[in-house]
């Protein structure tokens, strides 16, 4: 059996690839990524109001400094006023190019105490225990066996 390779053929071959799918899955994993450390720090995030459960922002590029207004009136052991982000907020993330840099942030003036375990319903903080999973393989191993 004699295998026949045209060298322009397979140039262009490794130059499409090159262009277009390995961008394109490169995007779609990192796309894939970001949203599930976004949706783990959202659930992750304590709750009393809502208000910084509901701060999180996912951007492309630079922060987006978004924080929800203060709730009037709410006090501790109330119900929740704001509920997590909703998913129409992040619809433009889905076209953000590969290997942007992608922003998860929360600007409320108190988040880098909770981030510090000032809230028995996260004492290890928010982002910390979400970036532990990541350094340890969790979310790339579920991303990864989803990009295919």
């Amino acid at each position: 059996m004699f295998v026949v390779l045209n060298l322009e053929e397979f140039e262009n071959d490794l130059d499409r690839w090159f262009d277009e799918i390995l961008p394109e899955k490169i995007s779609k994993i990192q796309l894939k990524l970001a949203f599930d450390l976004f949706a783990a720090l959202v659930r992750l995030s304590p709750v009393d109001s809502g208000r910084y459960r509901g701060s999180w922002t996912m951007a492309a590029g630079s922060p987006d400094e978004f924080t929800l207004p203060e709730a009037v009136g709410h006090r501790r052991g109330d119900p929740p006023v704001y509920g997590p982000p909703q998913a129409n907020d992040l619809r433009p993330a889905t076209t953000w190019a590969a290997l942007n840099v992608i922003w998860l942030a929360n600007h409320l003036p108190y988040a880098e105490r909770l981030e510090e375990g000032h809230s028995g319903q996260a004492p290890s903080g928010v982002a910390a225990p979400v970036l532990a999973s990541l350094e340890a393989g969790g979310f790339l191993r579920r991303v990864e066996s989803e990009a295919d």
